[in-house]
């Protein structure tokens, strides 16, 4: 039963979270904004959402840790280097370079994007997972947050109606869910999440490739995150391993 009420707390919050991105979608679409407003409308609608955490901070419903926003620890600060091959998510997307429409375009997709990685970051890896682990342990945690995550993302098939590419980013979502809840775990915070998830997102919108070749990219990207999450799980296992070793030589 507990288990039960913490998977429904976990769902309602990323029903909140989900929302705002298809409020404003509707209301681009019944006022029939162009691109650019439209953008600049849906990152608006992130950075609402995002008040709402503050709300219970302000009100000390909640502490910082409740969403995610611990204080690194020192050897939290260490295990960042094992971040570094995170780097090679870039590439797959990036092989046939960039392109820069305008300096309008850039700044909406910044606008968007920055409040994307910030917002979704706090609900899946710092709400979402504050109530799961009140009654799982945390590989269900993370099992159970990055499903909830990979899933919410279907809603993109409201925006574009293509069921492979949702598929597809439905499967990107889960990959990226376990490596950000394992990127939290090992280092305590949200923070390094929001940046790897803002610069994720905001890579592929200024891309030269579409059609096949961007399809092949997504799934060069699923792998390597699929790859790395493994790793990151081997390493919080070691961890796990070596303090409960350590407290057990401390009991004796």
């Amino acid at each position: 039963m507990r288990g039960f009420k913490a998977f429904l707390l976990a769902l309602l919050w990323c029903i909140v979270i989900l929302a705002f991105p298809v409020a404003s979608g509707v209301i681009a679409t019944i006022a029939k904004l162009e691109r650019i407003p439209t953008i600049i409308l849906q990152g608006s609608f992130m950075l609402l959402s995002s008040v709402i955490p503050l709300v219970f901070l302000l009100t000390r419903k909640w502490g910082l840790k409740d969403i995610g926003l611990n204080k690194v620890t020192k050897d939290g600060a260490k295990n960042v280097l094992y971040f570094l091959p995170l780097l090679l998510l870039y590439i797959p997307c990036a092989v046939k370079g960039f392109y820069v429409e305008s300096a309008e375009y850039f700044f909406a997709i910044f606008f968007l994007y920055l409040f994307v990685g910030i917002a979704e970051e706090l609900y899946f890896r710092g709400i979402i997972p504050h109530f799961l682990g009140k009654a799982f342990d945390s590989k269900w945690v993370i099992a159970i947050s990055s499903l909830i995550f990979g899933l919410g993302h279907s809603v993109t098939v409201l925006t574009d109606g293509d069921i492979v590419m949702m598929i597809l980013t439905v499967i990107n979502a889960l990959f990226f869910g376990f490596m950000a809840i394992e990127m939290y775990m090992l280092c305590g915070s949200v923070i390094p999440g929001m940046i790897v998830h803002f610069l994720f997102d905001f890579e592929t919108k200024f891309i030269l490739m579409s059609g096949n070749d961007l399809f092949i990219a997504e799934i060069v990207r699923a792998a390597l995150m699929a790859l790395i999450a493994i790793c990151f799980a081997v390493v919080l296992h070691k961890k796990a391993l070596d303090q409960n070793k350590n407290e057990n030589s401390t009991d004796v």
